[in-house]
């Protein structure tokens, strides 16, 4: 019975660890961000038919930008703020403004 605790803790710490290693170094943030952004589309953009085309982190502003395109060709970029987890989106090109 101690041993399957002890198996348990160490499987479970080594789950966390992965966990911690893969939010820090990026792979998290970005499907957060891109999560958050189509999330932002759907909801206020759904008839534009907006599609995904990439995402990046800008080192220089310190946000992630998420690129989308239009049915006729038009790229918008929206910055999703903060680095270590990218829920609010800072800019949003078509209503700049707001």
């Amino acid at each position: 019975m101690v041993k399957f605790k002890r198996k348990k803790t160490i499987i479970l710490s080594i789950i966390l660890f992965i966990i911690l290693v893969l939010h820090v170094t990026g792979p998290i943030q970005r499907v957060t961000a891109r999560l958050t952004l189509s999330i932002y589309i759907t909801m206020k953009y759904n008839e534009m038919g907006l599609k995904y085309k990439k995402i990046e982190y800008s080192s220089q502003f310190g946000d992630y930008i998420v690129s989308y395109e239009s049915k006729e060709g038009i790229v918008y970029n929206f910055m999703v703020t903060p680095k270590f987890m990218p829920v609010i989106i800072t800019f949003d090109p078509i209503h700049p403004d707001v």
